[in-house]
């Protein structure tokens, strides 16, 4: 599904398409928004809603999913709104976990097309998504973590 600023929901196109199959369950769930968001600021309280409302969302769905939020990549602005958000969520929700990745900006050789993240920090970014997985779920693999760098 797919959430719109206003608050709506509709079946995304691949969904009403019948190509993505929600029969699939995934251990892990990666979120990654609100980083290109903050043209237009929200309130921290309505972005902190926004985001439970979501994670409650994909919850439903997957109950049983490790969910990483990973924030930070283009914008610091919500992070530690989310951080906090995740905190609240972990009450009653364990498996649910936030990432911080260092901003780009400032940093030529990360920064892309129109101020997005190039290979170099998708690289990094994947680096770091790798260490929180194995973290949170002590996943072994033939990677080096220095592999994934």
């Amino acid at each position: 599904y797919v959430s719109s600023l206003d608050g709506t929901t509709r079946e995304s196109a691949l969904a009403a398409a019948g190509v993505y199959d929600y029969n699939y369950v995934p251990d892990y769930i990666v979120i990654n928004l609100g980083t290109n968001d903050s043209g237009g600021p929200a309130p921290d309280d309505e972005f902190s809603l926004a985001a439970k409302d979501l994670v409650s969302k994909v919850r439903a769905r997957y109950p049983e999913a490790q969910i990483v939020w990973m924030y930070g990549l283009m914008s610091t602005l919500y992070a530690e709104t989310l951080r906090k958000t995740v905190r609240e969520i972990n009450k009653t929700d364990k498996k649910v976990h936030f990432l911080f990745a260092d901003s780009i900006f400032g940093n030529e050789s990360e920064t892309g097309a129109n101020g997005h993240p190039n290979v170099r920090a998708s690289i990094r970014a994947s680096a770091l998504l790798y260490k929180k997985i194995r973290s949170v779920t002590g996943w072994k693999n033939k990677l080096k973590v220095e592999d994934a760098e």
